[in-house]
């Protein structure tokens, strides 16, 4: 089946290009004379993104003792980071609602991308990854291009989701010989046609294949890592019953990040006690924005 990737990005990026409150965050993340306030002004300007943003810092998950009412004193309290993480979770899922998709739900779709995000970050910190932040981003959006590739052609996707049979290598494998292309290509000529760091592109275009992407390997590799860690604990886009093991991951990726398998017992640890409530507040307040 002949598909043109080019095409298909200049297409989708007209429909899903990201909003002008995310844009402007980043610009002011890579400001290094911006302040907080600046952050929080942007924020502000979105009085969706702000209640979104303010029910999820007033939740249990985060468990403060006196209320927070504005999004400069959710910065003061939870800081710049978690509140980064926050409002790209939020924007992400409400940019991509624009995509019709009817192979998956919003609710299984971006669980597994939060869970993938968080899960990639924590690796970034063992791997002493400088910006952490920036692997949590391209873990959330590691599989964009699914939606993408399920919107537009619904019936060559179903019938590579049949092909692969709960098996996401299968699926990566069964896309490029139906497409000629994968949901990790359109993810990252997505990120691409969004001007967003060539690191980042690299990462999400290259997260089942970590050693094609040359200096980039480790971040591509975390996110690979991430994402088999999220199926391994059952927080999956496409498979019902994983049945995963460590031993699974390719040799190579181990070798790229320099980890032991025991880290991956300490995540499972911090996944039972952390991973799993920061998902249950995050994807009510991520999929309340989307519209499906």
């Amino acid at each position: 089946m002949d598909k043109n990737l080019e095409e298909l990005i200049a297409e989708f990026t007209q429909l899903v290009s990201p909003p002008d409150t995310w844009v402007k965050i980043n610009e002011v993340l890579s400001d290094r004379n911006a302040t907080t306030s600046d952050m929080a002004e942007i924020i502000q300007l979105d009085p969706g993104l702000t209640a979104s943003i303010l029910k999820i810092v007033n939740s249990a998950y985060y468990n403060l003792r006196a209320g927070v009412d504005t999004v400069t004193r959710a910065i003061a309290v939870i800081g710049t980071n978690d509140l980064y993480s926050l409002a790209t979770a939020i924007t992400a899922a409400e940019t991509f609602s624009r995509v019709p998709c009817h192979l998956t739900s919003p609710e299984i779709f971006w669980q597994h991308s939060i869970g993938t995000g968080i899960l990639a970050k924590k690796l970034a910190g063992k791997c002493s990854v400088l910006n952490t932040e920036r692997l949590y981003v391209a873990g959330l959006l590691h599989d964009i291009g699914s939606l993408v590739l399920y919107s537009r052609f619904p019936e060559e996707s179903s019938e590579a989701l049949m092909i692969a049979n709960g098996d996401e290598e299968v699926l990566y494998g069964a896309e490029n010989d139906i497409f000629g292309f994968n949901h990790a290509m359109v993810s990252a000529g997505l990120l691409k046609m969004w001007r967003m760091p060539d690191t980042l592109v690299s990462a999400v275009g290259f997260h089942h294949e970590p050693v094609q992407a040359g200096k980039d390997s480790i971040d591509a590799a975390i996110v690979c890592m991430a994402n088999h860690v999220a199926n391994m604990y059952g927080v999956s886009a496409f498979m019902e019953d994983a049945n995963l093991n460590p031993a699974d991951l390719n040799p190579e990726i181990w070798e790229i990040t320099q980890l032991e398998e025991d880290v991956l017992d300490e995540l499972m640890e911090d996944y039972e006690d952390n991973l799993a409530s920061a998902i249950a507040v995050m994807l009510p307040a991520t999929v309340a924005r989307t519209g499906y």
